[in-house]
């Protein structure tokens, strides 16, 4: 089987660099390498790849892509058996969301083939225009099998109405959540402040597992004093009235100057994600919470999220895969392809993040306008210059972080389900300290051993 795949791999790599010119030809008319055939692709809804596979189908006459919709109905668990019995049965499509499959579970990752040799393999893929440092933080063991076309990162911004509190976070490059507990213990307020609006027991500690626990090498590591400590201490700064569901995040966005306000009296720091938050990079007259600094984890690796990721069938033929490639370097270039598109998150393609930003920045000042807060302006410039000015910051910031070590935030879906159920129970009081480190120790050791 092992040899099969590296048989595969290799045409497939072979035809993708071969084709790769004939792709690039200046008279499609002349020049249709995957005349005939047909890419599948199992899609949890075609709204969001249908104007690709559409464009792409207009500029590559011949070629049919069917979308195939797995009707979920949140039922994620039955999308998974299905995908995993086509995989099983060799019945699976070309490319597949890799939300409809657990791509970290080795029986699942033996029938995929890794995007890494693709990449290398075409001369018209340019490392230096991508974020290379999220495709391998989204690779296991060196192989890239789900392919994101966005990430996001969180960063935090502190309250400047704590004295020093900003300067203490403007003083780090990147801060971790050990860091910022660290920072609430001292600085002491006449009001207990909470730590930020989504922090609970969980939350927190999906910033700081790999501390805690290893995927990789199988590391697990709960049942100690550290662990206890911390769980202890973040179900005390988090707020029981904050309304939000418990172990899930929520993007903080512009908010009315009354309820910031309200923030400004109840939290130490804000969280944000960054492909929705970037307005809390740039300055805004008497905005309080400041200092916008990314979250890394205790090994100082920037903790990103990658999104809309599409793992490769490897049962498909070498054309569909080379096809499949093609398609995949298509969307990548989507300000060019598709130029009125909207772009969301973070693209992976740095030119398609500033094409982005210049589409987004205008409408959220606006919005920012609406809301009562000014971009800090003192020499009374042209607002087409500040944002301009704004476009280059944000775009800096962001790319800034293909420097720092990262790691994917991408735990395997049993593993969270324990985490979930455990630290729920541990926050509104059914377990101990005690109870919650040795149930994660023995439940998630015990999934491991199932894996081997």
């Amino acid at each position: 089987m092992k040899n099969k795949l590296v048989t595969t791999l290799l045409l497939t790599v072979a035809t993708a660099f071969i084709l790769a010119g004939c792709g690039e030809s200046d008279n499609q008319d002349d020049c249709h390498p995957f005349y005939g055939e047909t890419l599948t692709i199992a899609v949890p809804h075609t709204f969001h790849m249908g104007p690709f596979s559409e464009a792409y189908m207009a500029q590559n006459p011949g070629v049919t892509i069917e979308l195939i919709s797995f009707d979920f109905d949140g039922d994620w668990q039955g999308v998974r058996e299905v995908i995993g019995l086509q995989l099983l049965t060799g019945t699976a499509p070309t490319l597949i969301h890799s939300i409809a499959l657990d791509h970290n579970d080795p029986n699942v990752t033996r029938f995929l083939i890794d995007w890494f040799p693709f990449m290398g393999a075409d001369p018209y893929f340019i490392e230096e225009n991508y974020f290379m440092s999220v495709f391998h933080a989204a690779a296991r063991n060196n192989r890239l099998y789900a392919f994101p076309f966005n990430f996001s990162f969180r960063a935090i911004a502190a309250n400047s109405t704590v004295p020093g509190l900003v300067d203490a976070l403007e003083g780090l490059e990147s801060v971790t959540l050990l860091q910022l507990m660290e920072l609430h213990r001292q600085s002491p307020t006449e009001n207990p402040l909470f730590m930020y609006a989504d922090f609970d027991a969980l939350t927190g500690l999906s910033s700081t597992l790999y501390y805690f626990f290893d995927l990789g090498t199988q590391r697990i590591d709960f049942y100690n004093q550290t662990f206890k400590d911390f769980i202890t201490y973040a179900r005390e700064i988090t707020n029981p009235h904050s309304g939000t569901d418990f172990g899930w995040t929520r993007s903080y966005n512009a908010l009315d100057q009354e309820t910031q306000a309200v923030w400004d009296q109840t939290y130490m720091f804000i969280r944000f994600d960054a492909s929705h938050g970037f307005h809390n990079f740039m300055d805004f007259e008497d905005f309080t919470f400041k200092g916008a600094t990314p979250v890394t984890n205790n090994q100082g690796e920037l903790i990103i999220y990658p999104f809309g990721g599409y793992v490769l069938n490897g049962q498909s033929t070498p054309a569909q895969q080379a096809l499949a490639w093609d398609f995949i370097h298509f969307i990548l270039r989507a300000h060019e392809t598709l130029p009125g598109l909207y772009i969301n998150l973070l693209p992976v393609n740095k030119d398609l993040l500033r094409a982005g930003l210049e589409r987004q920045i205008p409408p959220r000042i606006s919005q920012m306008a609406r809301y009562g807060w000014q971009v800090y302006n003192p020499n009374n410039e042209p607002i087409t210059h500040i944002i301009n000015e704004a476009v280059e910051y944000v775009h800096s910031r962001i790319v800034a972080v293909n420097d720092i070590p990262m790691v994917a935030s991408d735990v395997h879906t049993p593993v969270w389900d324990i985490l979930l159920e455990t630290m729920e129970n541990f926050q509104i009081g059914l377990l101990s300290a005690e109870q919650t480190a040795q149930d994660l120790q023995n439940r998630i050791r015990l999934v491991m051993m199932e894996m081997e």
